[in-house]
């Protein structure tokens, strides 16, 4: 029997992807479901690095509990800037 080629291969896998807002998550069955969460933790720092308003951050955590709570896989992505203050 001869094997797949890579292009059939990837061409046999399905992925599923639906954009759901905060407000719809509620209605969703969360188990076992992977969660694809993209917050804006973009915090400032001083300039040794630490955080010196976690605001945003702390804006992520009620979001992020209930996923986990309701037993969702949950996949967090964010960046930081880095901004220069020379310009």
């Amino acid at each position: 029997m001869r094997q797949a080629s890579r292009v059939q291969r990837a061409s046999a896998v399905t992925v599923r992807a639906v954009k759901v807002s905060v407000g719809d998550l509620k209605k969703a069955d969360l188990e076992g479901k992977r969660v694809f969460v993209r917050a804006d933790l973009n915090v400032p720092m001083d300039k040794a690095g630490n955080v010196t308003d976690d605001t945003r951050i702390r804006a992520a955590i009620p979001t992020l509990k209930y996923l986990l709570d309701n037993g969702a896989k949950v996949l967090l992505t964010s960046h930081l800037v880095r901004r220069s203050s020379a310009k």
